[in-house]
C-alpha cells in the first residue's frame, strides 16, 4: 500500500489483504479498485499526452510547411511587385515619351498647316503682283519706246513731256515697291 500511496499503481496490492471479510478486505479490495482504475485512468491519460504530442508535431510540422510557402509566395510576390514597379517606371516613361512625340507631331502639324496657308497666301499674292509687274515693265517698255519716238519725231510739248516723266516715274516706283 505505500507504493500505492507513493504514486505506484502498477504495483498490485497482495490478495492476502483481499481475503479477509472485515474492514481490512473491504478497503483492500477498495484500494485496489481505486489503483485499478487510476492505473487505466493514468494510461489513458499518457496515451492521450502521447497521442497530442503526436498531434502536435503533426500540426507544427504542417505549420512549417504552410509557413514555408506564405515566406516563398511573399518573396515571389515581392519580387513581382518589384518587376512591376519597374515595368509601370518603364510604362510612364514610354507615356512621356509618347506625350512628347504627341506634341512634337502637332506642333509639326500646326507648321505645317501654316506652311500651307503662307504658300496660299504668296501664291494668291504672287500671280496678281506677278501680273502687276509684267504690265508695269511692259507699260515702261512702251513708255520708254514711246518717249523715243516722240523724242525723234520732236513732237514733245512741255505738258506732254512732263504728263510722260509723271508716268516713268509712277511705273518705275511700281517697279521697285
Amino acid at each position: 500500500m505505500r507504493r500505492i500511496g507513493e504514486g505506484d499503481y502498477n504495483t498490485q496490492l497482495s490478495d492476502e489483504y483481499m481475503i479477509y471479510n472485515n474492514e481490512i478486505g473491504s478497503l483492500a479490495t477498495t484500494v485496489e479498485t481505486m489503483r485499478f482504475s487510476l492505473s487505466r485512468y493514468i494510461k489513458e491519460i499518457e496515451d492521450n499526452a502521447k497521442n497530442l504530442e503526436k498531434d502536435v508535431e503533426e500540426r507544427t510540422s504542417e505549420l512549417r510547411t504552410t509557413n514555408e510557402y506564405l515566406e516563398q509566395s511573399l518573396a515571389e510576390i515581392e519580387e513581382r511587385k518589384a518587376e512591376l514597379i519597374l515595368v509601370n517606371d518603364e510604362l510612364e516613361q514610354t507615356l512621356d515619351n509618347l506625350r512628347g512625340t504627341q506634341e512634337q507631331l502637332i506642333e509639326s502639324r500646326k507648321l505645317s498647316a501654316l506652311s500651307d496657308l503662307v504658300n496660299g497666301v504668296a501664291h494668291q499674292l504672287n500671280t496678281p503682283i506677278g501680273v502687276s509687274i509684267t504690265a508695269v515693265s511692259y507699260l515702261k517698255k512702251e513708255l520708254n519706246d514711246f518717249y523715243k519716238h516722240m523724242r525723234k519725231e520732236g513732237i514733245l510739248d512741255d505738258e506732254l513731256n512732263e504728263s510722260l516723266k509723271d508716268i516713268a516715274e509712277t511705273t518705275q516706283l511700281a517697279m521697285k515697291n
